[in-house]
């Protein structure tokens, strides 16, 4: 009975997970409050969990997450200036851990909620791709950030408000999609997965987004890598390098003149679009507030220094500059061993895993390119705070 429920709510969680990456939709606007309600349930369902069991947290590797809480609580008292956004973060980060710990791998199953919401995704996932090539199928957002106003084209920011969320919500979903697709044995699952695969490809090329691009393709090239032998992955890298060497002028023409990748061929332009300025910026900004960061002040932003974004695009500098040097170290410290607990734990049963494996992996390479990334409690978030509470249990 009990193992029934948790099939039943590993469903129902999978297929928020598969449609978080719609948050702000074309003339609908922001779905903020419709996640904020959903999450809302599950961290209520989970602390309620908490009540009846509440090993993870004090016995298990829940508890350097709830060392983390209470770190963050005693800094808030200690500077007078509740980090309510922070705090939350941490607590949603906590929720999806005991969630995903509670229910375990052997649970997640693709079945009728979440077979719905692909079938969902891949007729979202399709008229992104579909904006790039017919005009009609575009939707232009108009985005007021107080210090300037932008137009973004829906192929390039898809269902997100930034080029690179919505590039980092694609990549965890297609490593979720890669488990899902090895775990199905229904035809008809299989091919929804394959489909929704291949869609989250396309859109991280089409949304010329250059962090997504590089990392998705890296582990898809790693991945098809993996299902062959060394002779055929040696053979397809010679080859693959062959046809790059001979058409590289081609390949460099057509990355300067319809690609954001161009950048790297191009030296007269910032690869990393003031990102790089905006980090020795930071710098400057953690050297006068190194012992306890800018939080007791109110925080910092970047609109101050004259960029036309708040925060800076890298999730552990942002950490140090807002609480200090000595909470990064702490929390970084917490946040290390959780995760190479979480690591060790699973690692017997890493085959059947890897996915979820890279999916840790690649959203930590995400934090140096964006401001918070796990450290917020967007709804794609969730899937990584999820996934470390499963791996946490797994082999036990």
């Amino acid at each position: 009975m009990e193992s029934d429920f948790k099939k039943n709510l590993a469903d129902i969680i999978l297929a928020s997970f598969i449609l978080s990456i719609f948050y702000y939709v074309p003339f609908l606007g922001s779905l903020f409050w419709i996640h904020l309600l959903l999450n809302g349930l599950f961290i209520l369902f989970s602390s309620y969990i908490f009540l009846k069991n509440s090993e993870f947290f004090l016995k298990k590797n829940g508890v350097f997450l709830f060392i983390i809480l209470i770190f963050s609580i005693l800094y808030s008292l200690l500077i007078f200036n509740i980090q309510f956004v922070f705090l939350l973060s941490i607590i949603f980060a906590m929720s999806y851990s005991f969630l995903g710990y509670y229910i375990g791998f052997g649970n997640l199953k693709f079945s009728k909620f979440s077979r719905i919401s692909s079938i969902i995704l891949f007729f979202g996932l399709s008229w992104v791709v579909l904006a790039k090539f017919i005009d009609g199928f575009n939707y232009v957002y108009s985005i007021d950030y107080s210090v300037a106003t932008f137009d973004l084209n829906l192929y390039n920011n898809g269902y997100n408000i930034g080029r690179t969320g919505w590039n980092t919500s694609l990549i965890i979903l297609y490593f979720l999609f890669l488990y899902l697709f090895s775990s199905v044995e229904n035809k008809f699952d299989k091919l929804i997965c394959f489909l929704n695969i291949l869609l989250i490809l396309t859109s991280v090329i089409v949304s010329d987004g250059k962090t997504g691009i590089l990392i998705i393709l890296s582990f898809f090239i790693l991945n098809l890598l993996k299902k062959i032998n060394y002779i055929k992955s040696s053979i397809f890298l010679v080859v693959t390098s062959l046809i790059m060497y001979l058409n590289f002028d081609s390949i460099k023409y057509f990355l300067i003149e319809n690609s954001r990748l161009g950048m790297i061929f191009d030296k007269s332009s910032d690869f990393t679009t003031g990102r790089g300025d905006a980090g020795l910026t930071a710098i400057e900004i953690i050297k006068e507030n190194l012992l306890m960061g800018t939080a007791y002040k109110g925080g910092y932003t970047l609109f101050d220094y004259g960029y036309d974004y708040k925060d800076i695009h890298n999730v552990w500098l942002n950490i140090i500059a807002n609480f200090g040097i000595i909470f990064f170290i702490f929390y970084f410290s917490c946040l290390t061993i959780f995760v190479f607990n979480a690591f060790k734990i699973s690692w017997k049963d890493r085959k059947d895993f890897f996915a979820f494996y890279q999916l840790i992996i690649a959203s930590f390479i995400v934090t140096f390119v964006e401001p918070w990334v796990f450290v917020s409690y967007l709804p794609y978030v969730a899937i990584f705070w999820f996934t470390l509470g499963m791996m946490s249990k797994s082999g036990k």
